[in-house]
């Protein structure tokens, strides 16, 4: 009964396989907003929850810079933490992101609706917004190197 129990807390609040990312408006790292949508290109997209506090997300920068670098073109790669931006920006220069991120500091619903509470989340949607595949905790290198060969479509 405790198993079922926690199965179902972790279905109503972890982010899994099956489930749907809607659209959503966040802040550009220049304050702008843009509105996060899966449909809007058609390419898959590579969604990276973090947050700046957390020392674990930090040490998955490394591997998902290689993700950006090796997935232009394939994949929409986009950073997604509830930090403000100020602490984006001096969190990036640090980290040595190179990639794309957004805030949703303005709406921490945002992270609530999409069950993204726990961090850091390496997540996939298809263009219709289904999850396709969810990777939570720190990356390692045959972790990164199994995120490619699903994005590119290889087993």
């Amino acid at each position: 009964m405790i198993e079922e129990l926690n199965r179902t807390i972790d279905h109503l609040t972890q982010i899994a396989t099956g489930d749907t990312v809607r659209s959503f408006t966040a802040l550009t790292e220049d304050s702008a907003l843009v509105i996060v949508d899966p449909k809007i290109k058609d390419q898959k997209m590579l969604l990276l929850v973090f947050a700046t506090w957390c020392k674990a997300c930090k040490g998955n920068m490394h591997q998902w810079n290689l993700l950006a670098d090796s997935l232009i073109g394939y994949v929409n790669l986009v950073g997604l933490t509830s930090d403000s931006l100020f602490r984006i920006h001096q969190y990036k220069t640090e980290a040595q992101m190179r990639f794309e991120t957004y805030s949703v500091a303005h709406d921490f619903n945002i992270m609530k609706r999409h069950k993204l509470l726990s961090f850091p989340k390496t997540i996939l949607v298809d263009t219709t917004g289904i999850v396709l595949n969810v990777w939570t905790g720190t990356l390692s290198d045959p972790m990164r190197s199994h995120i490619q060969r699903v994005v590119l479509g290889m087993k």
